[in-house]
């Protein structure tokens, strides 16, 4: 009887246990989901990290040449020097 008693609690701790390491909060399963975040969010950050060098790029270039920002200017803000005169098309 006792011989029974404790393989069934062993049975069921066994079960309890398992149940528990596949899908408990530290479990299998969360892990898994967390690499899976882990790989996503480095993608992000790789892309993020380009745009930051491409951003970076294009501040030194406006730095630069001051052609840029008359380009800028005339285009996007639409100013022009005084007596010059805008043709809009």
């Amino acid at each position: 009887m006792k011989v029974e008693i404790l393989r069934l609690f062993i049975l069921m701790w066994s079960i309890v246990f398992g149940v528990y390491y596949c899908v408990g909060t530290h479990g299998i399963f969360a892990i898994h989901g967390l690499q899976q975040m882990n790989k996503q969010l480095q993608l992000e950050i790789e892309v993020l990290t380009g745009r930051v060098t491409h951003l970076k790029e294009s501040i030194d270039s406006w730095e630069r040449e001051s052609f840029l920002k008359e380009q800028l200017a005339r285009e996007q803000l639409q100013l022009a020097y005084p007596g010059d005169t805008v043709y809009y098309l």
